[in-house]
């Protein structure tokens, strides 16, 4: 797997991971990891809607966002 790239303090990049639903622990880890998040690119990946669904409402609820 290749590593997170993160360009900036508040952006954390999993574009073309290849992350199926299961990838999405990895995501949540590195976001417990940040202390502010303002972007995120999940894009070119295998999350099903409800996985997407509940990133989304993770970064909803989320004081980091």
């Amino acid at each position: 797997m290749k590593q997170i790239m993160a360009d900036e303090d508040d952006y954390i990049d999993f574009a073309n991971f290849e992350l199926g639903s299961e990838g999405l622990t990895a995501i949540m880890e590195a976001l417990m990891e940040k202390p502010r998040i303002e972007r995120i690119d999940v894009s070119n990946n295998l999350l099903t809607d409800q996985a997407i669904t509940f990133l989304c409402y993770y970064l909803e609820k989320s004081n980091r966002v």
